[in-house]
């Protein structure tokens, strides 16, 4: 597609060797457009902030301003908040791996609440297909 919505990215996410990925999924259009993500931590401390990398339905990549890898096996909020609508969706995630560069953290979550994204939100463009079930002749 044109607007490389639904183009899977070719090149391994940061940390995708430690926790095997099966699904496909759609790495976000960055920066222009970028989704943001505020990130609860289940201690109280200070929320954290980042930009989605990438997405399936079950799980996604946030870039994190500054370091969290103190974190991981942290079950945590997410809010993504689409900058262009406004528009908003909350989940709890777990916190499954943490690759720190210099000054961001390139963080690995699992949905646990829902544990799949439901349909029809603004997430639905950057979501690849999912496969049906399969059809009778």
């Amino acid at each position: 597609m044109a607007d490389g919505k639904r183009a899977a990215d070719p090149r391994p996410t940061p940390g995708a060797g430690r926790i095997p990925r099966h699904e496909l999924r759609t790495v976000m259009p960055f920066p222009s457009g970028a989704i943001r993500v505020e990130i609860t931590p289940p201690n109280g401390d200070a929320v954290l902030h980042g930009n989605l990398w990438d997405l399936t339905h079950d799980g996604c990549c946030v870039v994190v301003d500054g370091l969290a890898d103190e974190l991981v096996d942290s079950t945590c909020g997410l809010r993504l908040k689409d900058p262009a609508s406004g528009s908003t969706l909350e989940a709890v995630a777990l916190l499954e791996w943490c690759d720190d560069t210099i000054k961001n953290s390139f963080c690995g979550f699992r949905f646990v609440t829902p544990a799949v994204l439901p349909r029809g939100t603004f997430l639905d463009d950057y979501l690849p297909e999912q496969p049906g079930p399969p059809q009778t002749p």
